[in-house]
């Protein structure tokens, strides 16, 4: 099982001003775990506004397009 999760494509959204996690060291931690997973990090968001900001939600629609 730990194989086909391991293969599924990822994408990695978080907002720069998020208050519950120091998204300034998400790329060296995608890094550390060998992926090569596209990492966005969104200036101006925060936590709650990654699902509620218009910018982010647009973000998130162009990823997934």
């Amino acid at each position: 099982m730990q194989a086909a999760a391991d293969a599924r494509n990822c994408a990695i959204l978080a907002g720069v001003n998020d208050e519950l996690s120091d998204n300034a060291q998400l790329a060296d931690i995608v890094r550390g775990a060998s992926r090569d997973w596209p990492l966005t990090l969104l200036p101006g968001i925060g936590h709650i506004g990654l699902t509620v900001e218009p910018a982010a939600i647009a973000a998130v629609v162009a990823t997934l397009a």
